[in-house]
């Protein structure tokens, strides 16, 4: 269960800085692809909540019927390409299409891993790994912020991007 757990935890940390880098980029990113501040709001807020609110609903269900680590294995796959191709967008429509399935691919995660943390561990124990696991957040944007002012700035926005993809 341990070390389930700590998987679990670097995979939500990885995640989050997926999630947040756009939020580090985001003057280059608009410069860029010429993106107005409505463009840009709709792409960091609404086209995020909408993606990841219906999907994690719907993943959440995928991981009650089948095996949560599949799931959680088939967001990684989704959020990963997507993560690579937010990386090459060229235009506001290609980089929505890309952070959409983004946070779908993220929404896959967290139901399935609670559910499965909640599974290895023992009640007692249960909201103690479910706690652990949460340290991502903050985590993740801390190290999403430090990547695109140092990676980024040696390597661009674009190949960073195309690098977590990879990972």
């Amino acid at each position: 269960p341990h070390a389930v757990l700590i998987a679990l935890l670097v995979i939500h940390v990885i995640a989050h800085i997926d999630r947040n880098m756009l939020l580090g980029f985001s003057p280059q990113i608009t410069k860029d692809l010429a993106l107005s501040n409505a463009q840009y709001g709709f792409l960091a807020g609404a086209v995020w909540v909408l993606s990841f609110g219906f999907m994690a609903v719907f993943m959440g269900s995928l991981a009650d019927r089948f095996s949560r680590t599949k799931v959680i294995a088939a967001g990684i796959l989704i959020w990963s390409v997507c993560t690579a191709a937010s990386g090459a967008a060229q235009d506001f429509g290609q980089m929505v299409a890309a952070r959409f399935f983004v946070a779908s691919g993220e929404a896959a995660l967290v139901p399935a891993a609670v559910s499965l943390l909640i599974e290895l561990f023992q009640a007692r124990r249960a909201g103690t790994a479910v706690g652990v696991f949460f340290m991502g957040i903050p985590l993740g944007i801390g190290l999403a912020f430090t990547l695109a002012g140092t990676l980024g700035a040696t390597v661009g926005w674009r190949a960073t991007f195309m690098m977590l993809g990879v990972i």
